[in-house]
């Protein structure tokens, strides 16, 4: 299952993606504290989830895909 958050406007420089999960980051025009997607991120990673950044040909995309089991398996 994926769940995904597309946003048209400026995406996010390629060379910055990986920051973005970074507790305090912020870009230089940001607000905020900058520990919203390091928060998500650690969430995601206890329920064995993942977190994924792309730009897109027209914004930003972020998506969380979830591993879904049978019923049954642990």
């Amino acid at each position: 299952v994926c769940f995904s958050v597309r946003y048209s406007g400026p995406g996010v420089a390629a060379d910055k993606l990986a920051q973005l999960t970074e507790r305090f980051w912020r870009n230089s025009t940001g607000e905020g504290s900058g520990l919203g997607l390091s928060i998500v991120k650690a969430i995601a990673e206890r329920c064995g989830c993942e977190l994924e950044f792309a730009n897109t040909g027209n914004g930003f995309c972020v998506s969380l895909l979830i591993v879904t089991r049978a019923a049954g398996e642990v």
